[in-house]
């Protein structure tokens, strides 16, 4: 007995079926993508205006302190309960214990003198301010030969020009407060510091140990210690605060707004950090801070003169072009032969892993935004 030949496929058909797949994990990717960030740059804009009104509305005391207190006290009980099934991912290896602590005092440092450059300044000039970070980056990787201490021409070009715009916004703004400037830039400072701990302890391990820190780790014990350390002023000058709020209901409003936006942009940026390349992310974050500057001075009618607004601009496209020429550097020194020099890091990812999203820890580092891999920074 004869059995049938089945019917004949066409080849075109085979294709449309092997194609579909691809695409649709093309789309798909796009879709998780765009909402990631569409979050994380509201989350950031909502994090920034709600701090600010929540310091606007417990004036005159100053509740700087107590707002980081706040928003460091969510971040460690979100990370914690989100761990409860792999508590593993919280243990750190006692040999780094010092260097977290290190990590940890300069990230609540920042976050503190940041909250106080907040409560000085307009909310739009305190997120243009913290935009000059990556000059105290650059400065210290090359004066402590880290990561990405050799710079190329077009990456100096980029910092000069940030430093030319934060030149232009402060000139344009004689209001603006110089105490608030100042914290605002010793933020920076600390934020850089931090990124520089980060770096060489990862350098070490990975010498030593052959593997890199935990981010999920990290992040939840940066804001034990900052709990720790922001304690004891909470517990001294808490009590105003705390009595303001009681009497203000819109303050704690804002407040509880501040601390999730707060955790919830920090964890995002990790998020598209891993969907995205490094630069793209690098680029990403110059854009979130303009969309935070733009809400920030829309919600609190805050006037920009056209040159404070040009500076602006400046410090924006500065920041996307020192991504792209540091990332062009590190390519560079990865492809020359090996002399120590390391690669670069930045600001907003320096506290972030693979790990903290499931992503196994040897594909890609989140510490190293600026790598050629797909890398989470970052929240400030």
């Amino acid at each position: 007995k004869l059995t049938p030949l089945p019917a004949p496929v066409h080849l075109g058909a085979i294709r449309g079926r092997c194609w579909r797949m691809p695409e649709r994990a093309a789309f798909v990717h796009g879709v998780t993508t765009a909402t990631c960030i569409a979050f994380w740059f509201t989350s950031s804009a909502a994090c920034t205006v709600s701090s600010k009104e929540t310091l606007t509305l417990l004036a005159p005391a100053r509740c700087a302190t107590a707002v980081t207190f706040t928003q460091f006290i969510v971040s460690a009980a979100i990370t914690g309960l989100l761990s409860l099934g792999q508590p593993s991912r919280l243990v750190l290896t006692r040999s780094v214990w010092m260097d977290v602590a290190f990590i940890g005092a300069t990230y609540t440092a920042g976050f503190v003198l940041l909250n106080l450059s907040l409560h000085m300044l307009h909310a739009s000039f305190a997120e243009t301010v913290r935009g000059l970070e990556p000059i105290f980056t650059a400065f210290f990787a090359r004066v402590f030969a880290v990561r990405g201490g050799q710079v190329s021409y077009l990456t100096a070009l980029s910092l000069l020009t940030l430093v030319a715009g934060g030149c232009m916004v402060c000139y344009a703004q004689p209001s603006l407060s110089g105490n608030g400037l100042v914290l605002g830039l010793c933020a920076n400072l600390m934020f850089s510091v931090r990124s520089l701990l980060v770096t060489i302890t990862q350098d070490r391990m990975c010498r030593i140990a052959g593997c890199r820190l935990d981010g999920n780790a990290i992040f939840f014990h940066q804001h034990m210690i900052g709990i720790l350390i922001t304690l004891p002023f909470f517990a001294v000058g808490g009590w105003d605060c705390i009595r303001l709020l009681r009497s203000r209901a819109q303050a704690i409003q804002s407040l509880t707004l501040s601390a999730s936006s707060f955790f919830l942009y920090n964890r995002l940026s990790l998020a598209v950090l891993m969907l995205l390349n490094a630069v793209a992310h690098s680029v990403c974050n110059a854009l979130r801070r303009a969309v935070t500057i733009g809400c920030a001075a829309l919600l609190f009618h805050t006037t920009l003169l056209p040159m404070s607004a040009a500076g602006v601009v400046i410090i924006i496209c500065s920041s996307v072009a020192y991504a792209v020429s540091a990332h062009a550097d590190q390519s560079q020194q990865a492809a020359a032969p090996s002399d120590g020099a390391l690669d670069p890091i930045g600001e907003d990812k320096s506290l972030l892993s693979p790990a903290s999203i499931g992503t196994p820890p040897d594909i890609r580092n989140d510490d190293d935004p600026k790598g050629d891999t797909s890398s989470w920074g970052r929240p400030g």
